[in-house]
């Protein structure tokens, strides 16, 4: 009997994932924007009314939400996928980047009711979404992850099995702190060579022609490094969805073009600490300049936030 795919958000991921779905099983999807949900509806998929109503429709569900915060509420909330009496079986398999912690949370709880719970996120942005050939480390009861491969290989190129429960978000973060850190040294880089009077566009063609090349240096292009609103402030260019690093940083003058994109004083302390207010900044010892209200502690102590 063909397998029916059920997928809870639509967005940059999650469209052109359901839609590569559709090549190979029969979809069920659901969004809080209905226009997003109606242009897959368009393609063949089915809607679903709720998280809760997607636990009846689905063999298997996916996630893909912004962070860890719609991720609990639509797995536990009152109206959430575990809420419905008809879950047991039912495999679901969040594609979000979570929180270990929460990871292991709702595969406990998903246990208890006889549904299956994966983390497996994602890595290679839009263009590996809509090319299927995203990189995917999963979590979870190894067997579970062997009989929906289907599934995985039907969105990505590359699969890993990580570990237990919550091992897939555990490699995402880790994978995200060394993309994050690249990105800061790139950024470094730039703020270097505007100071000592290096164009920044001859400046990244020789990085990408030489042993410091990334995919990160490939893919970024060099205003990226320097975008700031309209009121001066910079956002930041790699905002983690499990530590919600913040936009209203203010940018400093020597910095303007281009500017580190996630700490205030280039090549001040390097190093990588996080914050309390689960603020992830580039440090090296404690400090007194943390937001207000927070005090720095290591990477290795924030996993399980």
């Amino acid at each position: 009997m063909e397998k029916t795919v059920g997928i809870i958000g639509l967005g940059n991921m999650g469209k052109p994932m359901a839609e590569n779905l559709l090549k190979t099983f029969s979809v069920v999807v659901y969004d809080l924007n209905s226009a997003a949900a109606g242009s897959l509806q368009r393609l063949g998929a089915e809607l679903a009314k709720s998280p809760r109503a997607m636990a009846a429709a689905a063999d298997a569900i996916l996630l893909s939400l912004p962070s860890a915060k719609e991720v609990e509420a639509v797995m536990l909330g009152n109206e959430g996928v575990l809420s419905h009496p008809e879950v047991a079986g039912r495999v679901i398999i969040d594609l979000s980047t979570s929180r270990p912690a929460l990871t292991r949370k709702i595969y406990a709880e998903a246990k208890k009711l006889g549904a299956h719970f994966l983390d497996a996120p994602v890595t290679g942005g839009k263009k590996g979404a809509v090319e299927g050939s995203l990189t995917l480390m999963v979590g979870g009861d190894e067997e579970i992850f062997s009989a929906h491969s289907d599934i995985f290989h039907a969105i990505g190129k590359n699969v890993f099995y990580a570990g237990p429960s919550g091992m897939g978000h555990t490699a995402k973060i880790i994978h995200n702190l060394v993309s994050a850190s690249n990105i800061a040294i790139l950024a470094e880089a730039f703020v270097m060579a505007r100071k000592t009077g290096v164009d920044p566009k001859v400046m990244i063609d020789i990085i990408n022609n030489g042993a410091a090349r990334s995919y990160m240096s490939e893919t970024k292009d060099t205003p990226t490094f320097c975008r700031t609103d309209s009121k001066g402030r910079q956002p930041s260019i790699f905002r983690s969805r499990i530590w919600g690093w913040p936009w209203n940083w203010p940018v400093l003058p020597e910095c303007r073009f281009p500017s580190a994109p996630w700490y205030p004083r280039s090549t001040r302390w390097p190093g990588l600490w996080v914050s309390e207010t689960k603020t992830a900044r580039v440090w090296s010892k404690p400090t007194t300049s943390w937001p207000e209200g927070s005090k720095a502690f290591r990477i290795e102590d924030a996993i399980d936030l």
